[in-house]
């Protein structure tokens, strides 16, 4: 009830502008390598190989660590949902242009249709005939938090393939995300 609690606070202040975050430069490899750490556990009991891999070199990233984890666990955890024992997920974070790291969080899951891809970060939706174990906000809220980073977040799927989200985090403030 908490996390519910929470989610809608996080989601009304993202709504009203009154989302803020707190940056300092953040190493791409630790944020990846902590959300990797706090959701290996749900991966194994879920019978999921959970990987995570970072480009050797990468520039420090202005972030707000602690968003930063609720964005990867929002992520990683709905890869996890989705995908079948015996699948696997890779988060990534790679250069991408002179100023931003890429992350990336790729499943070999059952993927999202081609109609419903476009509603992936609507506060409150969840595919038909999904499994209803969530309130349809964590997708949204990551949105929020990306795009208060000044970076925007993209979901691809193929059914039966698997699903990537990819966002952008900037090496530091005052430079433009690259479009």
């Amino acid at each position: 009830a908490n996390r519910l609690i929470q989610d809608l606070l996080d989601v009304s202040r993202i709504e009203a502008g009154g989302f803020s975050i707190s940056s300092e430069p953040v190493s791409p490899s630790m944020l990846i390598s902590e959300a990797s750490d706090a959701m290996t556990p749900t991966a194994t009991a879920a019978q999921v190989t959970l990987t995570c891999h970072a480009d050797s070199d990468l520039p420090d990233v202005m972030a707000d660590r602690e968003r930063m984890q609720q964005v990867f666990g929002n992520l990683i955890g709905n890869a996890i949902k989705f995908t079948p024992a015996g699948g696997t997920i890779e988060v990534t974070a790679t250069a991408c242009g002179p100023f931003s790291v890429r992350f990336s969080i790729r499943d070999t899951g059952q993927g999202i249709s081609e109609e419903n891809l476009p509603h992936v970060f609507d506060r409150f939706w969840q595919a038909p005939k999904a499994t209803r174990t969530g309130a349809g906000l964590g997708l949204a809220i990551a949105k929020g938090i990306i795009e208060a980073h000044t970076g925007s977040i993209t979901a691809t799927s193929r059914i039966s393939q698997g699903t990537a989200m990819a966002f952008d985090l900037l090496e530091r403030a005052g430079v433009e995300p690259l479009q």
